[in-house]
């Protein structure tokens, strides 16, 4: 707004001044440029006429030379009857017209260019546009707005949030945890997991199927492990919990005993005349597992002899007994039961 209103500085006018004297020059060297190849394309034209075998109507000849005499001197270029100075000076003449057409080209650009300097010269001196003026005031007016609301943004950042707008922006968090934890839940009630690794050995489903608690979707097996299914009643079901280790026996092989690890419980109980009893996998332990569980087992039962012997101290008669010694309280050693990994 302040560049439409206000004159131009003097700097603009020695630009706008400077332009046209390097505009002017410009046309004076183009013009030079011209009548030098103009006197090129005479000399070219008289060596031509002047062996006798022209193609062309020297006495009509006209320069920049039009399109019928241009092909007939380019037909002069492929004739077999001419001779090879006459072909020559005819090149010569075509390359002498082409550059009189380039130097009659550049003329003109110099002077359209200097035309346009001189227009933008002359609009230093023209007043503004009332519609450009109006346009400057508009943005002007918008730019104090966007001014004005930075500066109040600022201004509510340096007071800080309205213990109202805190409290709603914190209710806004909390449903979007809640919701956000909602949706993982029912991605992961969706997702069927395998209770350990191994291979799908049969696929009791397809898509479409409805699928109730008791129904088997996959039967998994693990090559490398001995699962053996075991019920339990009510009483010992409180007690389990999968990870526990236990020692199991078997009929068909006497005085031999196999370390079993839990693996899962149902939580269904199956009820068989009025019996309730609930299904547990168990796996016979191997390789590394069997070690680890056997050196668990060792430390448990040094824990508890150690345990019994602290405790079981014999009681003289008391006719044996001498004056009364003084009482040291003992402590009672720690029961450290490994927990089974």
């Amino acid at each position: 707004l302040y560049r439409l209103i206000q004159k131009p500085p003097a700097i603009d006018y020695a630009n706008a001044d400077a332009a046209i004297a390097q505009g002017q020059a410009s046309i004076d060297a183009a013009r030079r440029s011209l009548d030098g190849a103009y006197a090129s394309l005479l000399a070219a034209s008289t060596a031509y006429c002047s062996l006798g075998e022209s193609a062309v109507p020297c006495e009509r000849i006209t320069y920049p030379l039009n399109d019928d005499a241009t092909r007939a001197l380019l037909g002069t270029q492929i004739a077999l009857t001419l001779t090879s100075n006459t072909v020559t000076r005819a090149a010569t003449l075509l390359q002498a017209n082409s550059a009189y057409l380039n130097q009659l080209a550049n003329v003109k650009n110099a002077e359209s260019a200097l035309e346009l300097t001189m227009l933008k010269r002359a609009a230093l001196e023209m007043p503004p546009d009332p519609s450009e003026v109006w346009q400057a005031q508009q943005q002007l007016a918008n730019a104090e707005v966007g001014l004005t609301n930075a500066q109040a943004r600022v201004a509510a950042l340096s007071e800080g949030p309205a213990a109202l707008d805190l409290a709603l922006q914190r209710e806004a968090v909390r449903v979007a945890e809640i919701a956000a934890q909602t949706a993982s839940e029912a991605v992961t009630d969706l997702t069927l997991r395998a209770p350990f690794a191994g291979s799908i050995a049969a696929v009791g489903i397809a898509v479409g199927d409805q699928a109730g608690a008791g129904t088997a979707a996959f039967t998994l097996t693990d090559p490398d492990a001995i699962r053996v299914d075991l019920t339990v009643g009510e009483a010992d079901f409180a007690g389990l919990a999968v990870g526990q280790l236990g020692l199991a026996t078997f009929e068909a092989l006497p005085n031999q005993q196999f370390f079993l690890r839990v693996r899962g419980i149902s939580p269904i109980p199956t009820v068989t005349q009025g019996v309730v009893t609930y299904a547990v996998q168990t796996e016979i332990l191997r390789g590394d597992a069997l070690v680890q569980a056997s050196r668990l087992a060792a430390r448990a039962r040094q824990a508890s002899g150690r345990a019994r012997r602290a405790w079981a101290r014999p009681v003289r008669p008391a006719s044996q007994r001498g004056p009364t010694p003084v009482a040291r309280r003992r402590r009672r050693p720690a029961l450290r039961c490994p927990r089974p990994g």
